[in-house]
């Protein structure tokens, strides 16, 4: 196009509103964009240039936005956050060649001239905004010749004359760690976004729900970039999600989980110079719940959160914890899922070993310990092994029970991978004060639900009638528990039932008192037991991916209730829990006759 022809018009636009720039000013000038862009004219593809913006006043002539990005044939796309008071509002787009300027994800664009582009000419559109916060997206097209856009808005309530396009002599980044975000319609961060926004961190808890009305609730991606301004020193990044999460920093891959996960949490330190350093998460969610949780903090600083507990952990090239450690640095703790691949560069990716050290101020009181591992795993606490697991192992779960006094306390897990996978998942919390018999009962006990939907029985195991169902993030008062704290019971609105520990967060529940001493789900006895040839999880059903119950501990005997049809899992009752444990680590008597144990799915 004519490079005369779309100067003069915007200068001519300019000069007839200089009058009036303090009193309308334009309303887009401070908004903070962000902005991709693309070296072909259909949005399509990875961008070549990102970055966030203020305000969309570009005159290119035959130039171009970037050095990275082509002088003609390249497309570029904002999007903003825009809180709006509420009224009709007039939006101004002049474009050479095409745009459109859609607004919160809706099917029709307000403006488009994608079909029909019409440079040097103003394009208007009405529209009416309720009070609060608005999507804004602008999609820019440049085939050929001059290359500008220039967007505006203004509410009629001020009886606006005409938009205020500004012209800054070049694109203004914005470097205050804003996050770029771009969603995908998939779940592999292909073809063109179906959304660009600015966004403070990549932080969010979707349920089963959609991030964004243009997107579906699984089966769709995400990926957020931002340069921050660092100084120098040791950084931890955590990252964690359901399901894969990649970060990359400074074009190197730093965590790559890009698979299908259900909450693992992921950590990578790294020494920064001061300065900018670019970061990058890519996210994908295939079915069920959805979320991200990113968290940058530096180490060796006096700012480091106050809110967790920082470990000491040692990693040595070798199974047996023998010798100088390889490696030691600074963690949020011993979870870890690193699959087939190796912890840190320096160590492989089998037959390692590693150790965390924690000193803490705990509150006197009965502390639980769990720890999960694939291979072996040793649990210290004040020098005594309270979980002493230090074989090959294939994710088997170790609960134990500890009275602790008031005071300062070390904990250390040990761990150690033979072969191939390599996982450890630990976790302690105080379960109640060890001298509360006799006292009265709770009054400050609450349980805050931590998955997506829960819910509430009338008695403490998973074969009793649900009384209600609720959602993540509900709190309610704890009136009582079971025996061994695995079920708490639960005031809902006036509604009593319990729910199973591990899907609820507790607190205050020192004085909580025993109020149900049954037996467990009624069972039919078959007569016969079976042994536990070595400490295995007890679960809801017969398969890996139910919950977890308790724990058989090895040479131990149980009643056998039922068995799968394949015999590859038996239903036991010991310590009055119900549940179903493998039958590749427990073995019935040799008397059992298994052609008169009932078969259960």
């Amino acid at each position: 196009m004519l490079r005369t022809k779309f100067v003069f018009i915007v200068w001519l636009s300019i000069l007839a509103l200089a009058t009036f720039a303090v009193q309308f000013a334009a309303a887009q000038n401070d908004v903070v964009w962000s902005a991709a862009y693309f070296n072909n004219q259909f949005l399509s593809g990875d961008p070549v240039l990102q970055r966030q913006e203020i305000g969309i006043g570009y005159q290119w002539g035959t130039g171009s936005p970037d050095p990275a990005v082509n002088s003609d044939n390249f497309s570029a796309r904002w999007g903003t956050d825009v809180f709006f008071e509420a009224g009709t509002y007039r939006f101004f787009m002049l474009a050479d060649d095409a745009a459109r300027i859609n607004i919160d994800f809706a099917f029709q664009p307000l403006i488009d001239t994608f079909s029909a582009p019409q440079p040097g000419q103003v394009i208007t559109a009405d529209i009416t905004l309720t009070g609060g916060t608005h999507h804004i997206q602008v999609d820019y097209r440049e085939d050929s010749g001059d290359a500008g856009i220039f967007v505006d808005w203004q509410n009629l309530a001020t009886n606006p004359t005409g938009p205020n396009f500004t012209i800054p002599t070049q694109p203004v980044p914005v470097n205050n760690g804003v996050w770029t975000a771009q969603y995908y319609a998939n779940a592999g961060l292909s073809g063109t976004p179906s959304a660009i926004m600015a966004e403070e961190i990549p932080k969010h808890v979707w349920g089963t729900g959609a991030p964004l009305p243009n997107l579906p609730a699984d089966g769709f991606s995400a990926r957020w970039t931002s340069v921050q301004t660092l100084e120098a020193g040791r950084y931890q990044i955590a990252v964690r999600a359901d399901d894969g999460v990649r970060v990359t920093v400074n074009g190197v891959v730093v965590i790559d989980e890009f698979h299908q996960a259900t909450g693992q949490t992921y950590t990578f330190n790294q020494d920064f110079i001061a300065g900018t350093h670019n970061i990058m998460i890519e996210y994908f969610e295939d079915n069920g719940e959805a979320f991200i949780d990113y968290t940058l903090f530096r180490l060796d600083s006096d700012t480091i959160p106050t809110d967790v507990d920082l470990w000491t952990a040692e990693y040595w090239s070798n199974p047996a914890l023998n010798g100088a450690p390889t490696f030691t640095q600074v963690e949020i703790g011993p979870t870890h899922n690193w699959g087939t691949s190796s912890p840190l560069a320096t160590i492989p990716i089998n037959n390692f070993s590693a150790r965390w050290t924690l000193s803490t101020t705990l509150e006197a009181g009965t502390y639980q310990f769990t720890a999960t591992a694939d291979d072996g795993v040793r649990v210290l606490v004040d020098g005594r092994a309270v979980i002493n697991e230090f074989h090959l192992a294939t994710g088997q779960a170790y609960i134990v029970e500890v009275d602790l006094l008031a005071g300062q306390h070390q904990i250390v897990v040990e761990y150690f991978d033979a072969l191939d996978i390599a996982f450890i998942d630990f976790g302690f919390n105080r379960l109640s004060d060890s001298s509360t018999v006799g006292q009265p009962a709770v009054t400050n006990a609450f349980a805050t639900v931590n998955t997506a939907r829960l819910n509430l029985r009338s008695a403490p195991n998973t074969s009793s009638d649900v009384l209600t169902v609720m959602e993540r993030g509900e709190t309610y008062p704890i009136v009582g528990r079971n025996a061994d704290s695995t079920w708490w019971q639960l005031d809902v609105n006036g509604t009593m039932g319990w729910v199973f520990n591990a899907l609820v967060q507790v607190t205050g529940t020192e004085n909580v008192p025993v109020t149900n001493q049954s037996s467990g789900p009624a069972v039919t006895p078959t007569g016969f037991t079976v042994r536990a040839d070595e400490t295995v999880i007890i679960r809801e059903g017969p398969g890996t991916r139910t919950a977890v119950l308790g724990q058989f501990p090895a040479g131990r005997t149980a009643e056998l209730i039922a068995r799968s049809f394949d015999n590859s899992w038996w239903r036991i009752r010991f310590n009055n829990v119900v549940g179903w444990v493998s039958a590749q680590f427990a073995t019935p008597e040799s008397s059992t006759d298994l052609n008169v144990v009932p078969v259960e799915s």
